[in-house]
Formats: structure tokens, C-alpha cells, sequence
């Protein structure tokens, strides 16, 4: 019976199906459906996706140049039939749902009337940031804010702020808040380096949570902002300069609680504790960093060469802690 049911729904999506070259004359049939998923949703099903089209050329194709297309019933359903059984054929789909481009692609020879094609965001053509944020035992979180910024002093600002006041209004340029399988995503984002702040109160407990990410131009950005009781202020600045005393900006630092981990790392490994840019005051600012004693690297490669600079700092509470990095 619950065959019959299918091929009813597969007849009721021929008559939208439209021909681009000449006719077949084969036998061979290929029917399916066509649904979409996003795995930075945290969701495990798919979703059929009604009145879209899909297109069906002679494998191998360059999904430009199709032979058939087929708009799908309200259920997903679409079907190409007078096809040669011993060609093989592409069938793809591209568009957008709600903002986010996805396609599909696959290839078949036929007959095939189960065929499932299954639609995810296309990285090729867009870019965006796939956010969690987790609890002290890594288990993802639902209902949780997180503002992302573009600006390290607005940035630092909010920080403060949201430090003592996690319901503050914040000057973030977006604002996320995790679905029930403790995700949220931002597609199509301005590629720069962005700081993410998570707070939130629970009860009498205030928690914080901090990230960074630099957003490529194109591909998926993975950011876990991890939640923490938030502990009083340790802010610690550091300035790099040159061997004139020349602040410079845009040098990233990084702060290492191993000093053997410092001498050994690379910016490429990145096996640092805490990372953040210099600004335009030639100042590093990072904030929320535990009592302890420091290992400072700045690097940056420039050209065919590379500035380089290191020193120590040993952070203490509730005070500016600051440092100077001389770069060469």
C-alpha cells in the first residue's frame, strides 16, 4: 500500500516536469525527493523542499547546460521519465532557503524511484559561522545569547559591561541565541576577525563565556564559546613595538601558560592559551585571564619576513596587568 501511495505522489509531479532538448524515447525513469539539511543546525532530519526545481543533464555535466527540469509537488516529489537505461545522468538542485544557498548533486543510471536528493549549504558560493556554546562539563546549551563584534574596543567595553550585567545592552554587530540542540549559525558574513561574548545568569550563578574566529570569504567557521563562573577582572594589555618604540597594529599575541609550548609553536599550530590582534594603540587586550604566569609570543609575517618578539608576564587580580613586546 505504502508503495502505491509514493508512485501517486511521484505522478501527481509530472505534469510540471519541462523538457530543454530533444525528447526521449527511452524507458528509464528517475523519481525521488528532494529535501534539505543543515548539519551546523544541529537537527537530524531532512526537510522536503515543494514547488523547487530540479534539474536532471547527462552525467558528467556542469549543472549549467541541463536536458529536463521538474518543479517538485508541495511534498518534495519530482520524476523524469523516457530516459535511456544505459546512460548515466546528473541530477542537481541550487537555490535559496531562507538566505542560505544550498545544493545538491547526484549522479544515477536508471530505473531508480527511491532517490533522495538531499540538498546542504554550499560553501563554495557563501560563507558563515556555526556557533555552540557549552557548560563547564562541555555539554551544549540551549536559549544562550551570544553577541559577536567586529571592534576590539567596543568589544572590550561590552565586556566590562556584561562582566557585572549579563542583561546589559550590548553594541555587538549580531546577536545569536542557540536552538534546542545547542546550536545557531550566521551565513553570509563580512569576512574579518570577530570576538564572541556569551553571558548568562543563572540564579545567584553568573556565567561568561569568550571566543574568537576569523571569518574566511568563503567556508564554515566552527566557534564553541565555552561558559565559566565569571571571576573579578583580569585584564591584561600587551603593547608591542618596534626597536624604535613604534606601537604597532594588526601584530596578533599570543599567550602561552607552558613555556615549552611558546618556544616550540607556530601562529600555524597555534597551540596558545589566549590570542587576540594588537589595535590601532598597538595594544593586545585580553580579558577573563586566570591568575598565573604567562609566556608571550607576538609574530606576524610580512613579506619574505618575519618580526618576532616574546617576553613573560605574571597576571594578578583584580588589576591592568601590562607588558611590553619589542618586535624584530
Amino acid at each position: 500500500m505504502k508503495r502505491y501511495i509514493y508512485i501517486a505522489l511521484l505522478a501527481a509531479a509530472i505534469s510540471s516536469c519541462k523538457r530543454h532538448q530533444d525528447d526521449f524515447n527511452g524507458e528509464g525513469r528517475l523519481a525521488g525527493q528532494l529535501s534539505y539539511y543543515n548539519p551546523y543546525s544541529g537537527e537530524v532530519f531532512n526537510k522536503p523542499i515543494g514547488k523547487k526545481k530540479v534539474c536532471l543533464a547527462y552525467n558528467p555535466s556542469d549543472t549549467l547546460n541541463f536536458i529536463y527540469s521538474c518543479v517538485t509537488n508541495d511534498g518534495g516529489y519530482f520524476q523524469f521519465t523516457n530516459l535511456d537505461r544505459k546512460r548515466n545522468y546528473d541530477l542537481f538542485y541550487s537555490d535559496t532557503i531562507g538566505g542560505i544557498r544550498y545544493t545538491a548533486l547526484i549522479s544515477r543510471i536508471p530505473d531508480n524511484d527511491t532517490l533522495r536528493l538531499i540538498a546542504t549549504p554550499d560553501f563554495s558560493q557563501q560563507n558563515g559561522v556555526a556557533v555552540t556554546v557549552t557548560d563547564p562539563n562541555g555539554i551544549k546549551l540551549q536559549g544562550i545569547t551570544v553577541i559577536a563584534y567586529d571592534n576590539h574596543d567596543i568589544y572590550i567595553a561590552d565586556s566590562t559591561l556584561l562582566s557585572s550585567n549579563p542583561a546589559a545592552t550590548t553594541n555587538g554587530v549580531h546577536s545569536f541565541k542557540t536552538n534546542n540542540y545547542g546550536y545557531d549559525f550566521w551565513f553570509n558574513v563580512a569576512p574579518h576577525f570577530y570576538y564572541f561574548i556569551a553571558p548568562k545568569q543563572a540564579g545567584n550563578l553568573q556565567l561568561t563565556g569568550y571566543s574568537t574566529s576569523t571569518v574566511q570569504p568563503l567556508g564554515i567557521g566552527i566557534v564553541n564559546v565555552p561558559l565559566h563562573p565569571t571571576v573579578q577582572l583580569d585584564t591584561v594589555g600587551i603593547r608591542v613595538t618596534d626597536k624604535d618604540g613604534n606601537v604597532i597594529s594588526g601584530i596578533p599575541v599570543y599567550l602561552y601558560s607552558s613555556n615549552i609550548i611558546a618556544e616550540s609553536d607556530t601562529p600555524t599550530r597555534a597551540a596558545f592559551t589566549y590570542q587576540t590582534p594588537t589595535i590601532s594603540s598597538g595594544v593586545a587586550t585580553f580579558l577573563n585571564v586566570p591568575v598565573a604566569n604567562y609566556f608571550i609570543r607576538a609574530e606576524k609575517k610580512i613579506g619574505s619576513t618575519t618580526l618576532k618578539g616574546k617576553g613573560t608576564i605574571n597576571v594578578q587580580p583584580s588589576i591592568l596587568n601590562t607588558a611590553t613586546i619589542v618586535i624584530q
